[in-house]
């Protein structure tokens, strides 16, 4: 049933609503690599979703860094008028990036663990109540992006090459991802030094840019569970690229 808008408390959430529609700028400071360096943040879209891991609010940013594009999925205690969370602070922050697999979390390759470890970032923060998801489109193929990454999953599948092995043959290097940008996220939504952050990730890597910020930080490990179409995937990261995956 549709609410009649002429009551003015429905007449002020619709306009709140329409605020929303706007980009909502924020310039913050973040150290990269040593050096202090401001980002552009811009929110250009806000709206919750219902899923059966818990209920979330979702935005879509754009920043001024190499990935441009940000998706973040917020479960918060609360949201002010401006749908902005509001975290609790006498909790930990659970955080989670996402590199936004299409092959493993759209197309459901079984050969992926992408599609395992969003579910399970969603699952814990739901019941948690306190976190978000940082999805970096972008970064397919561990940051060098479509191309490159299928390339990888041809030699995966005719020469029985290993991840790490594929993406060695193709790229210069296996990871050149960063997330200085999430970072930037982190300060856009008000979160600071005071807080501490619980990072859901297997790679001691994913701390980097958030210690590198002053943030207590921690690592939250995932348990993956391997099949016949990950072991070999999930072999490879902890024996080669040093995650601290059980088998």
């Amino acid at each position: 049933m549709v609410k009649n808008t002429n009551d003015s408390a429905d007449k002020n959430f619709v306009e709140q609503v329409r605020r929303s529609l706007k980009p909502v700028k924020k310039e913050v400071q973040v150290v990269e690599n040593g050096r202090a360096k401001k980002f552009e943040v811009r929110r250009i879209a806000v709206g919750p979703i219902i899923t059966r891991f818990g209920n979330f609010m979702i935005y879509e940013f754009k920043i001024n860094d190499r990935w441009k594009d940000y998706e973040v999925l917020v479960n918060a205690k609360a949201f002010d008028k401006d749908f902005m969370p509001l975290f609790e602070r006498g909790r930990e922050l659970l955080i989670k990036t996402d590199s936004g697999c299409r092959t493993g979390e759209i197309y459901l390759d079984r050969t992926c663990t992408c599609r395992q470890q969003l579910h399970s970032a969603m699952e814990t923060i739901g019941k948690r109540g306190n976190g978000l998801i940082i999805t970096i489109p972008n970064q397919e193929g561990r940051g060098h992006g479509y191309a490159k990454k299928y390339a990888t999953l041809v030699l995966q599948k005719e020469l029985g090459y290993d991840t790490y092995e594929a993406s060695k043959a193709v790229n210069k290097k296996v990871d050149v991802r960063d997330y200085y940008g999430a970072v930037a996220i982190l300060k856009f939504f008000g979160i600071g030094q005071s807080h501490r952050l619980e990072v859901i990730a297997n790679n001691n890597s994913k701390l980097k840019e958030v210690l590198e910020n002053g943030y207590s930080a921690r690592l939250a490990k995932q348990d993956i569970r391997a099949d016949r179409y990950t072991i070999k995937h999930l072999m490879a990261k902890r024996d080669k690229l040093g995650e601290m995956v059980k088998i």
